[in-house]
């Protein structure tokens, strides 16, 4: 579970106090697999989700809105 502040969903700025990138949520990889966060110029800013197998089920739950949030909840 992640902590205050630590994702957009729980208290983390929306815009890279870096460099300025407003943040989108998309999909992203890593050693863990995919998962939802943001990235700016700087590089990954934040991981939203839990990781998810492969990409596609990532892309699904960004498009409808199943995102498994860290925080434990979901957007659908």
């Amino acid at each position: 579970m992640a902590m205050y502040g630590e994702t957009i969903h729980l208290g983390a700025p929306r815009t890279c106090k870096e460099c300025g990138t407003v943040l989108e949520e998309e999909v992203l990889k890593s050693g863990g697999g995919y998962y939802i966060g943001t990235r700016c110029k700087c590089g990954p800013y934040s991981r939203e989700s839990r990781y998810y197998r492969t990409r596609e089920e990532a892309d699904w739950a960004l498009k409808y809105k199943k995102v498994d949030y860290r925080n434990g909840g979901y957007n659908g």
